[in-house]
């Protein structure tokens, strides 16, 4: 009997349920970070989402949602965000700034022309930072590379892969963005 009691105790306490955080609305100044996705709620009636300069942050509605979309930080700057309803009047905006990382990063300047990035948590390791000099990119980008074939599943005989794009070549742009920057009802 007294096994019983000691293993009872040694059961944990039921997990507290995990809050969910309201999702912010997409008005006014927001900001992004590069590289990162960040969610923003949608006023219901919202239909087109029209982004002011795709370069700079990329917007994307999963296709089941009609209540909110995700932006991601994909150069620094500032754009703007329109969101128009099925007639085709402005019903809210926003401006979006793409700022740097907040985690631990330490950037080596050497000289005018020589810059590196790394990112500290806990380790510190180079990453491929928005303005960082050219070579050090171009290196760090063929690393990347080098490690993204050697993590393909192994091919039978014969398979040809399709090339990875060069170093600092565009990637094709996945999500559901019409024209420049425009998506909304099909």
């Amino acid at each position: 009997m007294a096994l019983a009691g000691a293993l009872l105790l040694a059961v944990p306490a039921a997990t507290p349920a995990v809050q969910a955080e309201p999702v912010p609305a997409l008005t006014g100044a927001v900001a992004v970070t590069l590289d990162a996705a960040a969610i923003f709620s949608l006023p219901s009636e919202a239909e087109i989402v029209i982004v002011g300069n795709p370069a700079i942050a990329d917007v994307s509605k999963p296709p089941k949602s009609a209540n909110f979309v995700v932006v991601t930080g994909k150069s620094f700057g500032q754009t703007n965000i329109i969101l128009m309803d099925k007639a085709g009047l402005q019903i809210a905006a926003a401006d979006v700034r793409v700022v740097p990382p907040s985690a631990a990063t330490v950037t080596v300047q050497r000289g005018t022309d020589s810059r590196v990035t790394y990112s500290c948590a806990p380790v510190c390791v180079q990453a491929f930072t928005l303005g960082d000099s050219m070579e050090a990119s171009q290196a760090l980008a063929g690393q990347i590379q080098q490690r993204q074939i050697i993590a393909l599943p192994p091919q039978p005989a014969g398979t040809v892969l399709p090339p990875y794009p060069a170093p600092g070549a565009a990637l094709p742009s996945v999500g559901n963005v019409i024209g420049a920057g425009v998506f909304g009802p099909r």
